[in-house]
């Protein structure tokens, strides 16, 4: 077994064996440190708690990581594996998971999963939540956080409100912890409403390099930054887990006049695979219209407008966000003359980081692929087992998962619509094919 991080303990090393009954068998796993985010969370505050740990070696990994409220016991599924044979060196790994809001209690927190070993210390895994009345600040829920799918120079926070305090013409300002400007926002809202907003923040030239986190204190202006109204500590991810992007191609009438249009559209892939297709169909009463959302991941992409002749206006097209004041792409469509196309290229911002191990999901570790009637064949490209799979449609919904220790899967897929579906693996990048 390996070695306690700290000495004693001993209790905290009890209750681990008394929680896994497979405390004997491997761990690729260590727990060493529970933590729960806020230290004295009331019914106001969305709580996270976060695993603090080691992997056993490099080749050790996270399959997944659940949880659920059962009264007031949070319970918490870890579930670790290994593949192929790495170096005898322990890997730090943290696992945060966005519990939200609890009613007030003495919670315990009790962790389950394979190949994991409990060794956090006993008070660790309780926590109390107080009765408390939130603050105008408090009610804002930061939803996500992440950077531009198709600018490098922007991160993109997504916020909820739940006050009645809009915050008259907000601007979010991040700034790291010796408190220079990270990232602005140019103020584009009359407020912060209820529902998901995406608050686009224009990072700085050379303020924060391409990475995963980003650490230092978030402000929350409002009256065009006249008047500083919040300020929250934030360490943040910024590549959330997620093989694709949730994009709509649109198009739309930005000149004076009125206009009816109908306009088919294509959207392909660099292969020239085809992921999409519609009609936009512009009428006096709506001057922009979108089209069907597909999830897609890092590429290059051509959205492919029809000629319809001169029918007036100024019209635009390209690829968008789903959610309000959303990100997009702007491309000029020429009336009278060809079809019109846009390149498009969705960024990945996430790979090959520095000061972190090597992804093994490379282009040159891709699934194979091969479609044998209603089943799908999936086999990895060097000789390891496959380990954990996940079968997504083409909105980013995941439909199915499973984990296997075989180097060749066959998913029957028979209940499956026809469509552009995605296979994600835990050491793939995600592939995606047609049904």
């Amino acid at each position: 077994m390996r070695p306690r991080s700290r000495s004693g303990h001993l209790s905290s090393l009890l209750f681990g064996l008394l929680t896994f009954a497979t405390a004997d068998a491997q761990t690729y796993y260590y727990l060493d440190q529970i933590s729960v985010s806020p230290a004295t969370p009331t019914t106001a505050d969305a709580i996270t708690i976060t695993l603090n740990g080691s992997l056993s070696n490099t080749a050790s990994y996270i399959v997944n990581t659940d949880f659920s409220i059962q009264g007031t016991t949070v319970m918490i599924t870890v579930n670790a594996a290994m593949s192929g044979i790495g170096l005898d060196v322990l890997v730090p790994h943290s696992e945060t998971l966005p519990v939200g809001n609890l009613a007030a209690g003495t919670y315990t927190i009790v962790i389950t999963g394979t190949a994991t070993l409990d060794m956090a210390a006993v008070p660790e895994h309780q926590f109390t939540v107080s009765a408390g009345e939130p603050t105008d600040c408090d009610s804002l829920s930061f939803l996500g956080v992440r950077w531009g799918v198709f600018s490098d120079s922007t991160i993109v926070l997504t916020v909820a409100n739940a006050s009645t305090d809009l915050f008259d013409y907000p601007g979010f300002v991040l700034l790291d912890e010796e408190g220079d400007t990270i990232a602005s926002e140019t103020v584009s809202y009359f407020g912060i409403g209820s529902g998901p907003q995406d608050h686009i923040l224009t990072r700085h030239p050379g303020a924060l390099s391409e990475g995963s986190t980003v650490s230092g204190q978030l402000h929350l202006w409002s009256g065009f930054y006249t008047e500083q109204e919040c300020m929250w500590p934030v360490t943040w991810d910024l590549c959330p887990e997620q093989a694709c992007m949730t994009v709509a191609p649109y198009l739309s009438n930005l000149g004076d006049g009125i206009i009816t249009a109908t306009v088919p559209y294509t959207l392909e892939d660099s292969e020239g695979l085809i992921l999409g297709n519609g009609t936009f169909v512009i009428n006096p009463n709506n001057q922009g219209v979108i089209g069907q959302e597909l999830c897609l991941p890092p590429g290059s992409y051509f959205l492919q407008l029809e000629q319809v002749g001169v029918v007036g206006g100024q019209l635009f097209f390209g690829l968008m966000t789903p959610a309000l004041n959303s990100e997009m792409t702007q491309t000029a469509y020429v009336q009278g003359t060809g079809v019109n196309t846009a390149a498009i290229t969705i960024l990945e911002r996430c790979s090959d980081l520095p000061n972190t191990l090597p992804d093994e999901r490379t282009d040159d570790h891709r699934f194979h692929l091969t479609m044998s009637g209603d089943e799908l064949i999936i086999t990895g490209t060097d000789h390891l087992p496959l380990g954990r799979l996940e079968l997504l449609d083409a909105m980013g919904r995941s439909i199915g998962n499973t984990f296997t220790t075989s180097t060749r899967h066959t998913w029957d897929l028979s209940g499956l619509s026809d469509g552009v579906y995605l296979v994600r693996g835990s050491r793939y990048r995600a592939v995606r094919f047609v049904h």
